[in-house]
Parts: structure tokens; sequence; C-alpha cells
């Protein structure tokens, strides 16, 4: 099988959590990845992105907050800019993800209308928080189910000085043991949704597939390639 690689993209004094790193840096993905990566994607637009899909549905994508070919990156990139400055804001004040203080993913074109799983992530420089939703899209049944359950993580990771540096985006469909009994309908109102937020939350978390454990692991066999890409280049 030939070997995947794993581009890791800055501009000058951006990324590199022991210094700086002046150009993109290749990493060779480790022998304990290569079975598990089914495909590798590098964006043709917006600012250069590593993406990497596995077999069970999980997508990690990793964007870096510095682009060397603009001067005003906020203006070049707003809603990349605007989703970073809420995680951060998120992250930063301690405060628990809900529905409503917690971003929607860049381009999403539905809402979310059921909202729990929430759990903190920390590791070396990247701070961020995941959680369970289901989206719509128009009125139906709102009850709490597998078809529509899906599994979101959001963060970033820092400089050793408190920089943001990366975009962190991950995520895949689920479903939970519990689900596969249909649940009475709902219509989708305040208080009919706060029963359901509640029943998401109260899942047994390893009752869910693929596996929310699993998938924070290789998360972050990923976001520790990319520091040590840039303390590698910056040492």
């Amino acid at each position: 099988m030939q070997f995947l690689t794993m581009i890791v993209f800055a501009s000058v004094g951006g990324l590199a959590l022991g210094g700086e790193m002046n150009a993109a840096e290749r990493v060779t993905i480790p022998r304990t990845l290569e079975h598990t990566v089914t495909s590798y994607e590098k964006s043709s637009t917006g600012p250069e992105h590593s993406r990497f899909r596995y077999p069970d549905g999980l997508w990690v994508d990793i964007t870096p907050l510095k682009d060397a070919t603009v001067v005003n990156f906020f203006g070049a990139y707003p809603s990349l800019s605007l989703f970073s400055n809420q995680v951060h804001k998120l992250v930063k004040s301690g405060a628990s993800p809900t529905n409503e203080n917690t971003p929607l993913l860049p381009g999403a074109n539905s809402s979310r209308y059921i909202f729990g799983q929430v759990a903190s992530h920390s590791n070396a420089g990247f701070k961020g928080f995941s959680y369970m939703a289901q989206y719509t899209q128009g009125p139906g049944d709102h009850s709490l189910k597998n078809e529509d359950l899906y599994w979101t993580l959001q963060g970033l990771i820092y400089s050793s000085d408190g920089e943001k540096l990366f975009v962190v985006r991950a995520g895949m469909s689920v479903s939970h043991e519990s689900l596969r009994t249909k649940r009475p309908y709902t219509d989708g109102s305040t208080e009919t949704l706060k029963g359901e937020n509640q029943a998401l939350s109260a899942l047994d978390t390893k009752g869910f597939t693929p596996s929310i454990e699993g998938a924070v692991a290789r998360l972050l066999e990923v976001i520790k390639l990319v520091e040590q890409a840039g303390a590698s280049n910056g040492g």
C-alpha cells in the first residue's frame, strides 16, 4: 500500500508550538494509522488543510488560521474566522456547550434540534469539546432516533503563548443500541425537546457505534502529528 502523507500548512511565524514554521511540512503517517485512513484530501479553495476519512465514517479536518497569501485573513475567510473565534470564546470561558452557544460548522444548511452528550477534551496544545445532535430542515418527527444522530467535535490547537493556530473539526454518524426501539412521536416543541435532550445525555456512552472513545483516540493521534511537525520544524 502506498504510504499516505499528511501536509500541514502555515504562514511565516504561524504554526510551530516550539518555534516558527516558515514552509509547508510533509509528515509521514505512521503504520499504526496507515491501515485505518481511507483517503486524504487537500482542499483546492480557502486555506490549505488536511482532511482524513476513516472506514467507519469518522472524518477529521485540521485547518490553519494563517494564510501567507493574504494580508487580511478575517476578510479573506470570514466564516472560518468567526467560527474559530466562537470556539475560542467557548473553550476559554469554561462554559458548558449548549445548542445556543455552540457554533454550527461553516457551510451547515440545517439546524440542530436535539443536543446532548457534551464532553470536554484537552491534550497538549489542543482544547475543544464534543457533543451529539440531531438536525432538521423542516417539520416532522423530532424524537430521538439513530437515523439522524451525529457526533461532532470542535476545537483549536494553540501555540505555547496562546495564539490560535489551527481549527480542528471532526464528526461521524452514530447509533445507540437502546434507540433500536422507536421512541414516541415528538412535534419539536420546546417542552418535548427538553425531554429528548435529557434522554440523549442519559445514554451510556459505551453503547454508541462507532466507538466515541476510539474516535477521540484517532483524532488525538492526528493532532499529535501536527504538533510534532511544528516542533520539529521550529526546533
